[in-house]
């Protein structure tokens, strides 16, 4: 039996508080979470973890093969946490963002990777909309989408521009909402999903009943058009006509036009018996000659009147826009003068018009070249006259931009080789730059071709930095900081900066410390065996 030892309602405990303000809320891990912000997983380190997916922490695999592009630049927060390396190696640099989005970069010193975007595995579109067939083993990648914590709250205010995914759960097959599917409800049993000509709990006879009803609603034809063949309905005999009856909705039931109130007028049709007579057409003739000459007595019994024609009595929308005269009358053919024969003092405008336009029965696609050759031949002289114009025009200010003549003349420099011993550095001034020249041994060559690329910071082959295998010709300038390295020294033996420690081999490639790339090759040319000019 329970005894209730003391009262603590009034006791505010630590727990209350949390659950009232729900502090500590967090939504449960599901597949698509965002675990970019949370800690590793150490059960899936021991290969324990039983969550799968569905792990609140991040599964990290040992085997990283690329180096954290926030740790090269001192902003890496995860420390020993991070998915990706935290070594300089050059040969494990992340991809180029510029070069794999818009195909270059124009940072020659770029530390990162330049992969051709042709060369990669494409993401699988079918795995974007949610299920490809292919599985495992489809020859695209198969990338998991975030989901966005916003949507997922109620509100994502990037809308359809989100870069995460923004899932739509469906309700399954069977629930009462099924969105994009329309829901009939039937007349008869008031359930939804069928209609009344389709009930199941419909008799036979019921049914037959509702179709009769059905079709004989559907009889009336269009009410605007008038009783006849194939045109409406056909009355028997005995029916009243359809010019004093009211189509009713009601099937089988007709009104009177007499107790029929317009909703319009507010009134009773009251419609007088129609009176139909007989109707005998008069033919009109209408011709172009002169009116018959009557008597004088004809004249006085028949008036003749002149009075312009209307197009909406004659239907001649021509008659009434030239505003022609006729001469009506009960015993006179009408009359209408079409025809100008008495005119015939047409003045000539030969004197001003072209040889090419006086033919008057010429086509005019015959004579098109001879009528614009003219136009065409002065287009194209001023057109090779103004691009001339533009030519020295531009050539003249471009000049005026570019370097002048005693630039040029420093521009290039001449080395005499005979006079450089072998396995010697020799140092020149050229653009204001130290120039260096070394003389190279044959086992100078041997060493230098046989380093891998992959100990090389900036992978480049001794072939692709010398035209002439016995002479290395390099700017003597650091590429940390443009100081000036010293020759013969440095633990390869080729040049080292003592100002922070950059060691270069005998073909000018950076070996060790801070130096991001190999000394820079400027452009020069052999003219002979003992002549070299650079520039």
């Amino acid at each position: 039996m329970e005894q209730l030892l003391g009262d603590v309602s009034y006791i505010n405990f630590e727990i209350n508080d949390q659950l009232e303000n729900q502090i500590g809320l967090a939504p449960l891990p599901f597949t698509t979470m965002n675990k970019s912000s949370v800690g590793a997983c150490k059960f899936f380190f021991a290969g324990s973890c039983r969550m799968g997916v569905r792990c609140p922490l991040r599964h990290m695999k040992a085997d990283k093969t690329i180096v954290c592009k926030h740790w090269l630049r001192g902003l890496c927060k995860k420390g020993d946490d991070c998915d990706f390396l935290h070594v300089y190696n050059m040969s494990k640099m992340p991809e180029c963002y510029f070069f794999s989005r818009h195909g270059e970069c124009s940072n020659k010193e770029c530390l990162f990777l330049h992969v051709d975007p042709s060369t990669k595995a494409q993401d699988c579109a079918w795995y974007a909309r949610g299920f490809c067939r292919n599985g495992p083993l489809c020859r695209n990648r198969h990338v998991r989408r975030v989901c966005c914590q916003n949507y997922l709250n109620g509100l994502c205010l990037e809308g359809s521009r989100c870069k995460l995914a923004h899932p739509k759960y469906w309700p399954l097959p069977g629930t009462e909402i099924e969105p994009h599917k329309p829901r009939w409800t039937c007349h008869y049993c008031k359930e939804r999903g069928h209609k009344v000509q389709f009930c199941h709990k419909l008799s036979p006879e019921e049914r037959q009943k509702y179709m009769d009803d059905r079709n004989a609603t559907n009889n009336y034809g269009d009410s605007h058009l008038q009783p006849g063949p194939g045109n409406g309905p056909q009355f028997v005999a005995g029916q009243t006509p359809r010019g004093t009856v009211a189509v009713n909705p009601k099937p089988g039931v007709q009104k009177s036009l007499d107790e029929v109130t317009c909703y319009k007028m507010a009134a009773k049709f009251a419609l007088q018996p129609r009176i139909v007579a007989s109707v005998k057409s008069v033919p009109l003739a209408v011709s172009t000659s002169q009116p018959k000459s009557l008597t004088e007595r004809q004249k006085n019994l028949l008036p003749t009147l002149s009075r312009p024609l209307n197009c909406y009595y004659y239907d001649s929308p021509f008659l009434a826009s030239n505003r022609m005269l006729v001469s009506c009358g009960i015993g006179l053919p009408q009359s209408i003068r079409f025809l100008h024969t008495d005119v015939t003092n047409v003045p000539s405008f030969d004197e001003y018009r072209l040889d090419s336009t006086k033919n008057s029965k010429a086509v005019s696609a015959k004579t098109e070249v001879d009528r614009k050759i003219f136009t065409y031949t002065i287009a194209f002289a001023g057109t090779v006259l103004a691009t001339t114009s533009a030519k020295y025009a531009v050539k003249t200010l471009v000049q005026t931009l570019g370097p002048s003549a005693s630039t040029l003349a420093m521009a290039n420099v001449e080395v005499n080789l005979a006079t450089i011993p072998e396995s010697k550095n020799i140092v020149i001034k050229w653009r204001n730059k130290p120039l260096f020249i070394r003389h190279r041994t044959q086992e100078m060559i041997e060493n230098e071709r046989k380093v891998p690329l992959s100990d090389l910071r900036h992978p480049e082959t001794d072939e692709q930095r010398v035209k002439d295998p016995k002479w290395l010709v390099c700017i003597g300038i650091c590429t940390h900081l443009g100081c000036v390295p010293i020759a013969d020294a440095g633990e390869f033996g080729g040049y080292y900066c003592p100002c922070h420690g950059s060691h270069f081999d005998f073909s000018g490639r950076i070996r060790k410390g801070p130096a991001p790339t190999n000394l820079e090759v400027p452009n020069y040319r052999f003219v002979d065996e003992n002549t070299l000019i650079v520039g």
